[in-house]
């Protein structure tokens, strides 16, 4: 039987570590030419040939942090003729702080990146996924797309926005054949925490407990993939009480709330 991922063309954002590297990995074993792409254009090509068959594989820098460039960029290269069956969009950067204490800076930054970069380049790569009416994109957002919680606001906030403007995708594009998917992992053990912008826009610096404990990036990748792979609309991946919040949220509102609040952000 063959492979769902086998001779696909896949453009991955964020790739050069953490969630994006695992679904680099795992992709390319199973037989898909891959778009790799962050800002660390040193690493990716490292990347690359750490893959199974790295000829097929190429690397693009891109910056989400300047979305009127990543379009400008991305739409050229669709016009060349590039072609991408699934797009996955996996780049990002978290924060940590209070609100009040936040540099409206910080606010901007989080949701360019996290919001209108991946905007701008989902819609450039759409006409290329269009021709085959059969494409797919593939989104990252988080548990904090579906809840706020305490010292994330920016964060949330920008996640919240990514998941109202994929719904409304997902319900465009039902009848041109393109599949919309989005994941929403809890605690994942990576290097989100230490890269996590603070309340003046400098990285954080530490692994946060919560993160250490999270599930691995390679068993995120795995149930991210088999979500695309099925047509799952949404999934949300993790365990413990960072997948269980949203559903508390859903059914025992007053709850979430209550305990939401005893969550205090230091």
């Amino acid at each position: 039987m063959t492979d769902f991922f086998n001779g696909r063309s896949v453009w991955i954002t964020g790739a050069s570590s953490g969630i994006g590297e695992a679904l680099a990995l795992q992709l390319a074993a199973r037989g898909a030419s891959l778009l790799l792409s962050s800002r660390r254009e040193a690493v990716l090509e490292q990347l690359r040939l750490r893959l199974a068959n790295p000829e097929l594989h190429r690397v693009i820098s891109l910056d989400l942090a300047c979305p009127e460039q990543v379009y400008k960029q991305v739409s050229a290269l669709v016009a060349e003729g590039l072609s991408i069956d699934i797009l996955i969009n996996n780049a990002g950067i978290s924060q940590r702080g209070r609100a009040q204490d936040t540099a409206l800076d910080v606010d901007r930054k989080i949701m360019e990146v996290n919001y209108l970069g991946t905007v701008a380049l989902t819609k450039a790569v759409l006409p290329a996924l269009l021709k085959s009416r059969a494409g797919i994109v593939a989104t990252i957002t988080s548990v904090s797309g579906l809840i706020g919680s305490q010292g994330r606001a920016a964060y949330s906030a920008a996640k919240h926005a990514l998941m109202g403007f994929m719904e409304a995708l997902r319900a465009e594009l039902h009848s041109q054949g393109v599949q919309v998917t989005v994941a929403c992992p809890g605690w994942v053990k990576t290097q989100i925490s230490i890269n996590s912008l603070d309340e003046v826009g400098a990285a954080l610096g530490r692994m946060e407990p919560r993160i250490a404990q999270g599930i691995s990036a390679e068993r995120c990748a795995q149930e991210f993939l088999l979500a695309i792979e099925k047509g799952r609309d949404q999934v949300i991946i993790g365990r413990g009480v960072s997948v269980l919040a949203p559903s508390v949220k859903r059914f025992f509102p007053n709850l979430f709330r209550r305990l939401n609040r005893k969550q205090v952000y230091r």
